[in-house]
């Protein structure tokens, strides 16, 4: 089941819950595929455009993560995030090549992430392998950040 909610909205995430507990009865696994970036140069982005970026990538992952894991541990819920880098999707395919090239040599791995990785790592997330994790940001970055 597939939920599209405004990240910035406050009643969307419990409407998206409310729908899955209807749908199938309970609530086992929720991810969050909130992200996005202003395709600007940092010297055109203007602060609202930057305070969006930071608001989504930074306050509801980073900082949403962490105190959502502490609150929710006491009753057996682990929250961890994952954290992707650039995914071969429509719109990256769609950038001009010596745009791609560059951004190719900035990642030590030399490839772009596949979808299927991303969603990888979130089965993994959701699987028993992981009962020890929460508050766990996992990065699926080819090593830029190495």
């Amino acid at each position: 089941m597939t939920v599209v909610s405004d990240e910035n909205s406050a009643e969307d995430a419990p409407a998206a819950a409310s729908a899955a507990v209807d749908t199938f009865g309970s609530l086992d696994v929720v991810v969050d595929g909130a992200g996005f970036t202003r395709d600007a140069r940092t010297r055109m982005t203007t602060e609202g455009g930057f305070d969006d970026v930071i608001s989504v990538l930074l306050e509801r992952a980073w900082l949403g993560t962490r105190a959502a894991a502490e609150e929710l541990a006491f009753a057996g819920i682990r929250v961890n995030a994952i954290q992707p880098g650039i995914i071969r999707t429509e719109k990256v395919e769609s950038l001009r090549p010596d745009v791609l090239e560059k951004k190719l040599s900035e990642i030590p791995l030399t490839l772009f992430s596949e979808p299927t990785e991303v969603a990888g790592v979130a089965l993994f997330l959701a699987s028993g392998i992981s009962n020890y994790m929460t508050g766990t940001i996992l990065e699926i970055t080819g090593g830029p950040h190495a």
